[in-house]
């Protein structure tokens, strides 16, 4: 009996396995990201594949709480073709790559700032919303779909609370001129207060 992460996935050749149970299976599913699907595809075919590999047949088991998802019908065909048909004209209707370019602004500020005295309540929150106005102002004029911000996935991380906003555009260009602008008119000349972090990801691979 083998029991691992998603790394027993990864090209292992075990001749002699003939059982693959894959726990939670749609774990991945509930992700906040537009490729949680294809990663979860990719990653039950990977493990599917570590059954039967030998002289004796394998089974695979998907242990799932939304046996009616369309994912589940290709894993069992192991059909990448409709699943790529089926993906691509989800992304075209939603306006997800590769039919514009996506950006993933992030910003945390200490918690303690929420929580100080009044006199200093809500710098961080302000300072964000400052920055914000001015990026969906900067967007507006350029043509940007600007989503958010909202708590990150990951809401709270070593003390401090983190947001993230989506940025839509046909191109990088214009996204940078919209963060450079924003800052500028929402921070002058000087820098981002040292409370709050802000950052721009372009093509985020991690949108955690």
């Amino acid at each position: 009996m083998l029991v691992g992460t998603q790394m027993l996935s990864k090209g292992h050749h075990f001749p002699d396995v003939t059982l693959a149970l894959i726990a939670d299976a749609d774990l991945g599913l509930n992700l906040p990201d537009y490729r949680a699907m294809e990663r979860t595809f990719q990653l039950l075919l990977q493990s599917a594949g570590r059954a039967g590999r030998g002289e004796k047949a394998g089974r695979v088991l998907i242990q799932t709480r939304m046996p009616n998802h369309a994912c589940w019908d290709f894993v069992k065909r192991g059909d990448y073709d409709a699943f790529y048909e089926h993906e691509i004209g989800l992304r075209e209707k939603r306006r997800y790559p590769p039919f514009v370019k996506l950006a993933l602004v992030r910003a945390s500020f200490p918690l303690a700032d929420v929580q100080a005295t009044a006199g200093e309540r809500n710098d961080g929150q302000a300072a964000l919303n400052r920055f914000m106005a001015a990026l969906k102002e900067e967007g507006r004029a350029l043509g940007l779909t600007i989503m958010g911000p909202i708590a990150s996935p990951l809401a709270r991380l070593q003390g401090r609370l983190r947001f993230q906003a989506l940025i839509k555009a046909d191109d990088w260009q214009k996204v940078r001129q919209a963060y450079g602008s924003a800052m500028r008119k929402a921070f002058g000349s000087g820098a981002v207060p040292r409370y709050l972090r802000l950052s721009l990801d372009l093509d985020p691979v991690n949108m955690l």
